[in-house]
Order: C-alpha cells, then sequence, then structure tokens
C-alpha cells in the first residue's frame, strides 16, 4: 500500500479521527524521474477530490544525493505550487542546496489569488536566504538541526 493510499484510508475513518489530522500531500522530489509532472498533479487532484486538503507539500527541491535530477526536480516542484495557488493553499517547501534554484522557481510562478503562502521546513540555510524568503511571504520553521555543533550558521 503506497503512502497516498495509506492517506486516503485514514481519511475515511470516522470523523474522531480525521477531525485530529489535517492532510497535506506532495510529491517528493526523490520521485521527480519516476513519472511526469502532470501524473503526479492529476495524482494529487484526484486524492483531493475525496479529501480536504490543508496544504500542497512537501515539496521542493533537493541536489545534495541527486544533482542529475534537477531539471525533473524544479518541473515536480513547479507543477506542485501552480497547483497550491490554483487551490489557494498554502506550501510546505523542501530546499536543501538548492536555494538559487528554488528562488527562482518560486519568482517564475504565476501567483494569482492570494499569492505564494507557506512554510520552508527544516531550514538550513543562511541568514541571506532566510530574508529572501521572508520578503516572498514565507514562513521558515527551524528542526533539531539547530542544536548541531556544525550549525553556527543556522543559529545566527
Amino acid at each position: 500500500m503506497t503512502l497516498a493510499d495509506r492517506v486516503v484510508v485514514l481519511a475515511g475513518k470516522p470523523a474522531t479521527v480525521v477531525d485530529v489530522v489535517d492532510i497535506d500531500l506532495g510529491f517528493d522530489r526523490d520521485q521527480a524521474t519516476d513519472a511526469s509532472p502532470e501524473v503526479y498533479v492529476e495524482t494529487l487532484r484526484s486524492l483531493a477530490a475525496v479529501n480536504t486538503l490543508s496544504a500542497v507539500g512537501e515539496t521542493g527541491l533537493d541536489f545534495h544525493y541527486h544533482p542529475e535530477t534537477a531539471d525533473a526536480q524544479r518541473a515536480l516542484f513547479r507543477a506542485q505550487l501552480l497547483l497550491a495557488d490554483e487551490w489557494q493553499l498554502p506550501v510546505i517547501i523542501h530546499t536543501r542546496e538548492a536555494e538559487e534554484a528554488t528562488l527562482q522557481v518560486l519568482d517564475e510562478t504565476p501567483w494569482r489569488g492570494e499569492g505564494l503562502r507557506g512554510v520552508v521546513h527544516c531550514f538550513t540555510g543562511d541568514k541571506t536566504f532566510a530574508e529572501q524568503l521572508i520578503e516572498r511571504s514565507l514562513a521558515i520553521s527551524f528542526s533539531g538541526i539547530v542544536t548541531f555543533r556544525n550549525a553556527d550558521m543556522l543559529r545566527e
């Protein structure tokens, strides 16, 4: 059973369970080469037709392990941003070793309605990148990484 299938099963549970769970759905950048962005968008549309979503994500870019998939990651990220905009939902964004590309995709996305809203989770960038994200109306989430000995830049 895929994760999406498990989410749908959970969403079909009695209200006492569902009332405490907000569902956000998105496809991970590691899946970017498994199918086209259009296939993923149609899957998200199908899931959203039977589930109330609170956000689109996690989505984003991570060039740490697979920089060779950067173009596919960008295309999937862009497709999910457009879907979030269409649905007027916030996005949950992951970015690792892809700061410039992340900003580029965000800036190239034609925002309508309420515009860009969301959070960059598990932030590991520098102060400049944080300021650039905040200028684009995004919140930033800090995880336990901020406690790592080598995370001085993040604590600044």
